[in-house]
């Protein structure tokens, strides 16, 4: 009879150890960011375990992710996003897997550019209904940004258009926008 209650506890005892050890859960959380420390928003994270059962969440507002409800043992951590390079790692589920991944650029083309000769000027002459003011004509102009832009609208309208409505670029810059401080223009 001893022995037969002895057989009886051991099989008990076992079988809640063996329930108790799968029901042991395991979770992985972190963060994902770039190389500067800002926190990288959509992100794709997959966590495959050992039998090669894939979850997959997205990085939330705040760069974070979790799974939770993991069973024990390796897994493998994925990170993609846009951009960026992918990650992959290796992790040791314990009770509780708290990462950092960091995600850098990933570089699309190399291109290689060579540049011989010198820059092309403004040829003036060929662009029909433009003027080129010099050094000594800007010099003489307003220094405020806005008298200097209203004097290059009258300039401009003596091509044709009426003042207000020529089409004045500075350097890249349409008179629609900001003019850029005198000190910034160059011949």
């Amino acid at each position: 009879m001893f022995n037969r209650s002895t057989q009886i506890i051991f099989i008990v005892l076992w079988c809640a150890a063996h329930v108790v050890a799968q029901s042991v859960q395991f979770t992985v959380q972190g963060e994902v960011q770039d190389q500067r420390g800002a926190v990288i928003v959509g992100a794709q994270v997959t966590l495959t375990d050992a039998n090669n059962h894939t979850r997959a969440t997205v990085s939330d507002g705040q760069g974070r992710f979790r799974f939770a409800g993991l069973a024990g043992g390796a897994h493998t951590l994925r990170v993609t996003a846009q951009g960026f390079a992918a990650v992959e790692q290796e992790v040791q589920s314990e009770s509780l897997t708290r990462l950092t991944v960091t995600l850098y650029p990933r570089v699309a083309d190399a291109i290689s550019v060579n540049s011989e000769g010198a820059a092309n000027a403004l040829d003036a002459q060929r662009a029909a209904g433009t003027q080129v003011l010099t050094a000594r004509e800007l010099e003489a102009l307003p220094d405020d940004p806005d008298q200097l832009g209203e004097q290059l609208q009258v300039l401009a309208a003596t091509a044709g258009a009426a003042p207000g409505q020529a089409t004045v670029t500075v350097d890249g810059f349409l008179n629609g926008g900001r003019m850029p401080p005198k000190s910034a223009i160059r011949e």
